[in-house]
């Protein structure tokens, strides 16, 4: 599974459990029901941070107290932004590349097409250039007969 679609299925995780928080391990057992997810848990604080710091989701950190020994532990739990479900539902990162992706190679066609069009350009203005030189060298001949500089028979 590549890092795109790891991303996007964190998101879509975090989406589908609105409105609540969740903890890294309620994450990765989500992932694990819903597909093969391809160890993804040896990297999900790194895809966790990444979407941090991308500002589709939001790190909380819920602190909890033992009552019987006073001791607390801080829980970090992650929740998706409304800029996390916007991008999600615009095809996420997959969906962006791939709008990249075409938008490339539209451009290559078009810049392809325009290539064509300017080597179609410059060919009709030298045949347009070769028939002003011809239609020039007549009407010099026609004038230079009609002052008889040369024989009308030329």
């Amino acid at each position: 599974m590549n890092y795109d679609k790891k991303l996007d299925t964190i998101l879509r995780v975090l989406l589908r459990n609105l409105p609540t928080y969740m903890t890294q391990l309620e994450i990765e057992n989500k992932i694990s029901k819903i597909e093969v997810h391809d160890h993804m848990w040896l990297e999900m604080h790194l895809i966790i941070d990444k979407l941090i710091d991308d500002g589709y989701v939001k790190k909380y950190i819920i602190s909890v107290v033992n009552l019987n020994t006073k001791d607390s532990v801080d829980t970090p739990h992650f929740e998706i932004t409304f800029k996390g479900k916007m991008f999600i539902q615009e095809g996420g990162y997959e969906g962006h590349y791939l709008k990249l992706a075409s938008e490339s190679i539209r451009l290559g066609k078009l810049d392809e097409n325009q290539k064509s069009t300017n080597e179609n350009m410059v060919f009709l203005t030298r045949v347009v250039a070769f028939g002003t030189t011809v239609a020039a060298i007549y009407y010099l001949l026609e004038v230079l007969k009609y002052f008889c500089v040369i024989p009308k028979s030329f």
